[in-house]
């Protein structure tokens, strides 16, 4: 997030070294990204099917320096809404052992939304351990 704010060309630059080695081999980066993973994680990537997700989503993020580059710049500044203004229903779900997308994040936007909506914390989860609450999820935004 720092170089999304202050150094974006560089930020880019960085993104490009992985969308060499996704071009070249996207099953080795993919691997490589899913490295050390928590249990819950580790155990999503056994099913085949969400593996092949896994594979392809790294292929086609990072095949794609500049744009991933730009949402990053995008979540790094201000996004001209007041959370405070959100006013329909809301839940957020997090993992517990998530470093990219952590449950301190979910829960100061919550803190800051009407209504101070539901933080969900998947135990023993980063990202990949989400997949299993995915119904739940949909559930909810079904019901809306």
């Amino acid at each position: 997030m720092r170089l999304a704010r202050r150094a974006p060309w560089l930020l880019e630059l960085v993104l490009r070294r992985f969308s060499r080695a996704a071009a070249k081999d996207p099953e080795q980066l993919a691997r490589k990204l899913a490295g050390g993973v928590p249990p819950a994680d580790a155990s999503v990537l056994e099913d085949p099917a969400l593996w092949a997700v896994h594979e392809q989503a790294t292929a086609e993020i990072l095949g794609q320096p500049r744009a991933f580059a730009a949402e990053i710049g995008l979540l790094a500044r201000p996004w001209g809404v007041d959370p405070a203004d959100v006013r329909v229903p809301a839940r957020f779900w997090s993992g517990s052992h998530d470093t990219r997308h952590p449950t301190s994040q979910a829960c100061r936007l919550a803190a800051m939304m009407a209504g101070e909506p539901q933080v969900h914390v998947v135990a023993d989860a980063a990202a990949f351990g989400l997949m299993s609450i995915y119904p739940q999820a949909l559930r909810f935004v079904i019901a809306r």
